[in-house]
């Protein structure tokens, strides 16, 4: 799938991959697509934090709470394919305007729910949106990211990412508490309407009028007689084989991205499991404030993640597998003393260095994934990639909880495992040059053309 889909794009005569935009444009263009990302994580962080106050508040805590607040990650785990096959084949720029669109009336509505049916309807809905506006946006940053801004581009789009981590749960928090859920919830929706209106600043892609299907007519006519139910099955099936494909057949041809997406497994997987870890370490250790404390450890690592954002611009000329190999490993090490600090002030700086050396070793993720994922991939490669991140992150966070209830030191270890282990064991394919780069992968049949 990934070679006829690099066919196609090949045989399209007058198009190209990226639209020569004047640099001034393109400038206007990145700032929007950023700002575009900053509000849509905005509302999803108010929404995480107003979400499961409003269900205890009218529902108390149960089980069918707690289904409710996990409706929002069904979607990207089942159907996470169907928004590559989008991405793929419409501008990216429109699906992320049409799901921000959509998150913002469902987001509003929620206030307004009588019974828990409809609340966990309604995240559901959220699910889907963000299930499609991540790939989207991930998908729109060759347009605005010129060939050398790669490291840079993206350490401020980690920057960009992480702000909402510390900024959207207190005012979500604070507007909860004096004007009430009603405006708390209308708040988020128009952090998703500004998300809508500023992708409309960023120039559209060329990938989904490559790959558009040009008539949706068969040799049967203009639908088979199968039915629209069995027509829709078919195109979902379709939508996970060319998911599937094309993730594989970007991954298989590039050491690095498969290094880079292995890795990403067992490091979210291990993120997840530090969730738990802290929360038994603030409770064991700092027992006297330990609800507190736990908000404060999770916010010095987000601290330090926009800080490793803005400094890793200046780290663009040191090589970007060293960089990911040294700041996944030191990162690991941070993890592994935390069990043996002897106050929460000491475990506040590691978890802040922590925060920095993951945000340099993320910033190279998708700068790297930027550089060598073919434009017709990308959607295909974020929307598979999102709903098995996921499921990692799902197993991490339970069997920490497992693990940090029996024993700090066992899981401090495991985290540092996950995190530094796949790293160092992959780390060849992080530090040869293969001679890739943005439109060219060189293999042993020569050149292949990526856009």
């Amino acid at each position: 799938m990934g070679d006829a889909l690099g066919e196609q794009s090949a045989e399209s005569e007058g198009m190209t991959s990226e639209p020569v935009t004047p640099p001034r444009s393109r400038g206007r263009s990145r700032n929007a697509l950023f700002l575009s990302i900053f509000f849509l994580e905005l509302g999803a962080a108010m929404t995480a934090v107003a979400l499961p106050l409003i269900l205890i508040d009218q529902y108390g805590l149960t089980a069918s709470s707690g289904l409710a607040f996990a409706a929002r990650m069904i979607p990207g785990m089942l159907l996470g394919p169907v928004a590559g096959d989008a991405v793929a084949r419409y501008d990216p720029r429109r699906v992320a305007v049409v799901s921000a669109l959509g998150s913002a009336i469902v987001i509003a509505l929620m206030p307004w729910t009588t019974a828990l049916w409809q609340i966990q309807l309604l995240s559901l809905l959220v699910g889907i949106g963000h299930m499609f506006g991540g790939p989207a946006r991930l998908a729109l940053r060759p347009l605005v990211l010129k060939e050398g801004e790669e490291l840079a581009g993206n350490g401020v789009l980690v920057t960009v990412e992480r702000l909402p981590v510390f900024v959207g749960p207190p005012l979500a928090g604070v507007l909860v508490t004096t004007a009430g859920f009603h405006v708390a919830f209308l708040a988020e929706a128009v952090a998703c309407l500004a998300a809508a209106v500023l992708v409309l600043l960023v120039p559209a892609s060329p990938v989904g009028s490559i790959l558009r299907p040009q008539s949706s007519s068969t040799p049967d006519g203009p639908q088979r007689r199968d039915g629209k139910l069995v027509a829709a099955a078919r195109h979902l099936r379709r939508a996970y084989a060319t998911g599937i494909r094309g993730m594989t057949a970007a991954v298989t041809r590039d050491r690095f991205l498969l290094g880079l997406t292995l890795t990403g497994f067992t490091y979210v997987a291990a993120v997840a499991m530090g969730r738990m870890f802290l929360l038994r370490l603030a409770t064991e250790s700092f027992s006297e404030h330990s609800s507190s404390v736990y908000g404060y450890l999770l916010g010095s690592m987000a601290v330090g993640a926009v800080v490793g954002g803005v400094l890793v611009g200046r780290l663009t000329r040191l090589h970007s597998g060293l960089l990911y190999i040294l700041g996944n490993t030191v990162e690991a090490v941070l993890w592994v003393a935390l069990v043996h600090v002897p106050s929460a002030t000491t475990a506040l700086l590691l978890l802040f260095l922590a925060g920095i050396t993951e945000s340099v070793a993320t910033a190279v993720f998708f700068a790297e994934a930027q550089r060598r994922l073919p434009a017709q991939l990308a959607g295909h490669y974020y929307a598979a990639l999102i709903p098995l991140t996921d499921a990692f992150s799902l197993v991490g966070a339970v069997a920490g909880a497992s693990l940090a209830a029996a024993t700090l030191l066992g899981a401090s270890l495991t985290i540092g495992a996950l995190i530094a282990l796949p790293v160092l064991l992959t780390a060849p394919w992080y530090l040869r040059r293969d001679g890739t780069r943005h439109g060219h992968l060189e293999t042993d049949g020569g050149t292949h053309a990526q856009r």
